[in-house]
């Protein structure tokens, strides 16, 4: 067992106690992010293009904005891939993600949509099968979504 006899080496203990709790947490949430989901070489133009012309039925398109400096972008798109929230935005939605850079990429496609990305990301633009926006998320909905854990925003998920 172990005995501690001195201050000097319980407060030593307890430091290295913290450090660890604390490298364990950033630990977590680093495998809880995407390390880079937006593609920088990736012609968003394009890619809307060609998710709106696949759409079938009822779905419509999820355009994301964010960066892969961006923590809560990385956040959001690591539950956007957890399995269950993945097959529903699968079955009802064509997502297409633009990266934004540092607010120097793709600022006509995001004032397009309607978006002030310069405002904040991550954003998003929910449109229909003719380009035509239905909802505009921008970055405090969105966070206040996912912030209150990955059921609720599922749940948010499910109400687009």
């Amino acid at each position: 067992m172990l005995r501690i006899t001195t201050r000097k080496s319980w407060f030593v203990l307890m430091l290295a106690l913290i450090a660890f709790s604390l490298t364990a947490c950033f630990d977590r949430e680093s495998k809880e992010q995407s390390l880079a989901p937006y593609d920088d070489k990736a012609d968003a133009k394009a890619d809307i293009a060609a998710a709106l012309s696949r759409l079938d039925g009822q779905q419509r398109l999820l355009i994301v904005f964010g960066a892969n400096w961006c923590p809560d972008c990385r956040r959001i798109d690591a539950s956007m891939t957890q399995p269950e929230i993945a097959g529903y935005l699968r079955d009802r939605f064509a997502v297409v993600k633009v990266d934004v850079g540092n607010f120097d990429k793709n600022m006509t496609l995001s004032e397009y949509y309607g978006l002030p990305t310069g405002r904040g990301i991550p954003a998003m633009a929910l449109v229909d099968r003719q380009d035509e926006i239905v909802r505009i998320i921008r970055g405090k909905e969105l966070a206040t979504a996912h912030k209150q854990g990955r059921e609720a925003f599922y749940e948010w998920l499910r109400s687009l």
